[in-house]
């Protein structure tokens, strides 16, 4: 029976990868110091999803080779299973070792580290015997579990309606284990952020599961692009842009709450309070807010996309030229970033959407930038206007910012992503 062989493989190798990741906690200790020990469950535990993202699509390949094959010779079944053990035990071997060098998971550099593996395990076995060993004895022991739990007897006829039942019933477990579900955004690698601590991400990731990614995507190095000649000097440029130099006192800051809205696709232009040639005066509230706020009277522009929009925002960095940050091995560098430090303040900060939280994986990257809470419309109350194609207008969604600002004990930041704005239709009877 197809099935339960599937179903085998893809709990034994789930079992492989998880206990992977169990051994990169134990050798990186330091990662969670200060951490209770149900936090360490949890945040392996909670990583079971990417494990499954591997698991399955494993067990069908392997099912698939051994299909064709058994219709040559006779083959044991375990063949095609077993040797996942070396290919993760080489995978999450050297995931570890990497994060010792460089405090992070492989990333995009993984496409450049095939050149030279001699080197790679000279290496290795220089700055992680005992590593290696470990990981050695516990694939001996994986392989062993793994040649009596595949070698359970299995049913090997069956009907060609069952056949194809089943298959189609794997395909579809397979696919929805890989995309992390069967609504919402499918999952990627950055989507471990949406745990809320970045160092429990650490632990919650699968290298398996972003080595996979990388080589299924079409991620693109870094480019150099010509940037054209300046028209005037540095210093002149700054001397346009700051005419005076006035010293300000120094006090201790007040512990304001915060609410950053960022609207989806809107030009300053069309605002009045930023543009006196405008005709139509359409952000009346804004315009006021504005008169009564510090505000600043050139902004410059970050990028094209959401992401990157929030990355600028919040970090005060510019955007890969071309690119988002999100889709470089750039993301997976630490950044101090607004959030961050308002955390460290003792802020609680929330990354708040009217779409789907992880639409362009904007959610998971406001949480690697340092937001505690990453919501979506499918987090936020329904609202009472009808959705348009991205999800709650802007009037519900400062309805449910509005009450949840009322429910904050500790000063917040709330980073507000609109989408009324993204979108050309109103909902009925809204002029």
């Amino acid at each position: 029976m197809i099935f339960k062989r599937w179903l085998q493989a893809a709990i034994f190798l789930l079992l492989v990868t998880f206990s992977y990741r169990v051994s990169f906690l134990l050798y990186h200790q330091e990662i969670l110091a200060g951490y209770s020990w149900w936090q360490d469950l949890y945040a392996l535990f909670w990583g079971l999803r990417f494990d499954i993202a591997v698991a399955m699509p494993m067990a069908l390949l392997s099912l698939i080779l051994y299909g064709i094959a058994h219709k040559f010779v006779h083959i044991s079944w375990r063949i095609f299973v077993l040797p996942w053990v070396a290919v993760m035990l080489f995978i999450h071997t050297g995931d570890t070792l990497y994060f010792q060098d460089s405090g992070r998971h492989i990333g995009l550099e993984i496409l450049a580290s095939t050149g030279d593996i001699f080197g790679l395990v000279q290496h290795a076995l220089h700055t992680g015997l005992s590593l290696v060993i470990a990981n050695l004895l516990i694939g001996l022991v994986l392989l062993y579990l793994g040649w009596k739990w595949l070698n359970i007897k299995v049913q090997h006829t069956q009907s060609l309606v069952k056949t194809v039942l089943f298959s189609v019933v794997i395909v579809l477990l397979t696919a929805i284990g890989v995309r992390g579900g069967v609504t919402g955004i499918p999952q990627a690698p950055i989507h471990v952020y949406q745990i809320g601590d970045a160092k429990l991400a650490n632990v919650a990731a699968n290298p398996v599961y972003i080595t996979m990614a990388i080589y299924g995507s079409k991620h693109k190095d870094l480019k150099p692009l010509m940037l054209p000649q300046p028209k005037q000097s540095q210093q002149d440029t700054l001397a346009a842009l700051y005419p005076e130099e006035k010293q300000a006192e120094a006090t201790a800051p007040k512990a304001y709450n915060i609410i950053f809205i960022l609207l989806e696709s809107w030009n300053a232009a069309f605002m009045q309070s930023y543009n006196a040639n405008e005709p139509h005066n359409v952000t009346p509230n804004f315009d006021a807010f504005r008169a009564q706020a510090i505000s600043s009277d050139l902004t410059l522009a970050g990028g094209h996309r959401t992401v990157e929009g929030a990355f600028a925002s919040m970090c005060s960095w510019q955007n890969p030229l071309g690119t988002s940050l999100v889709k470089t091995q750039l993301v997976d560098l630490p950044y101090l970033c607004l959030p961050e430090i308002l955390n460290q303040q003792g802020y609680a900060t929330s990354f708040i959407q009217g779409s789907y939280r992880d639409t362009g994986s904007v959610g998971s990257f406001a949480q690697k930038l340092g937001f505690e809470v990453s919501l979506g419309k499918v987090e936020l109350p329904e609202g009472k206007l009808e959705h348009n194609s991205w999800g709650l207008h802007d009037d519900d969604l400062y309805d449910i910012i509005f009450e949840k600002a009322l429910a904050q004990q500790a000063p917040f930041f709330f980073a507000v992503n609109t989408t009324s704005t993204h979108d050309t239709t109103l909902p009925e009877g809204v002029e």
